[in-house]
């Protein structure tokens, strides 16, 4: 994905690519201070968050192998590593081929499920060691992950829901709720949602020098 971002970045040089586009909040301390940090581009915010996590659930799982369940057929892991390296290698090389007329809106929404997919994993290890210590049963810790992946899969393939307006049964719930700074429900959606439009359209706009 990092590859995408970088090559889209290349060949069109659109402006999304010069702003943080997740909503990742990532702090460091220094003794009793601490710091915010602000991603200066896509790329970069992608590819410091994406690691973290990797890394983080890298640790975890080799705890649990290491010292819960069995280690692994090391021989199975490294063909499963081939195969799921090959089937990365020929999606990037189809995708090389058309990503110069991908508009930014893609690329932003492929990185989002795939950073969807990241907390996924996160919630499957957690909640498969819990569940594997009430149930004494070692395999639970993978089934939650497959059953987890399985509703993820096949979430992706139904249809987006996303109304330019507010939906009338949820006005009519959030409407016995009291306003918020003189706004109510229906207000605030259509605004936040012309933002976000005009947000979306500022990103797709070719930076001065800059041609596809």
């Amino acid at each position: 994905m990092a590859i995408r971002i970088a090559e889209h970045r290349r060949l069109t040089g659109v402006a999304g690519h010069g702003r943080a586009q997740l909503n990742a909040v990532v702090s460091t301390s220094s003794g009793a201070n601490e710091k915010t940090v602000r991603f200066r581009s896509f790329l970069v915010e992608f590819l410091v968050v994406s690691t973290m996590f990797s890394v983080g659930h890298g640790v975890f799982l080799a705890a649990i192998l290491g010292f819960i369940l069995e280690p692994p057929d090391f021989d199975a892991v490294r063909q499963g590593t081939m195969a799921i390296a090959l089937c990365h290698a020929i999606a990037l090389t189809a995708d090389r081929f058309t990503i110069a007329d991908w508009p930014f809106a893609r690329l932003k929404d492929q990185a989002e499920r795939l950073m969807g997919r990241v907390t996924l994993v996160n919630i499957a290890l957690i909640g498969g060691t819990w569940i594997m210590a009430f149930s004494d049963s070692k395999e639970s810790f993978f089934s939650v992950f497959i059953w987890l992946k399985a509703l993820s899969d096949v979430g992706t393939m139904l249809p987006t829901y996303d109304p330019r307006q507010a939906p009338g049964w949820l006005v009519r719930i959030m409407s016995v709720f009291p306003q918020q700074k003189g706004e109510t429900f229906e207000q605030y959606w259509t605004r936040t949602r012309k933002k976000e439009e005009e947000q979306a359209a500022l990103d797709e706009r070719i930076e001065r020098g800059r041609k596809r």
